[in-house]
């Protein structure tokens, strides 16, 4: 069902969270065509060096993330 309605809401994009397990995201991404759209932050920080270090760059780069993806 949940393919099914992907391809009826013609879902282009999906988005990965940095701390789920991909695998049935990508099969359900590989069923309905959908394509990446990145990887967010939704619950947790990046380690210190990365893209989402603290509360404020996570927001930046979480929207960056998705404004990009639906912006192509």
């Amino acid at each position: 069902k949940l393919i099914d309605q992907i391809k009826q809401l013609g879902v282009t994009r999906y988005f990965l969270e940095n701390s789920n397990n991909t695998r049935l995201i990508k099969q359900i991404a590989n069923a309905t065509g959908a394509k990446p759209g990145g990887r967010l932050y939704p619950e947790s920080l990046s380690e210190e060096n990365g893209p989402a270090a603290t509360y404020i760059k996570l927001m930046q780069y979480n929207t960056q993330q998705i404004v990009t993806a639906l912006s192509e």
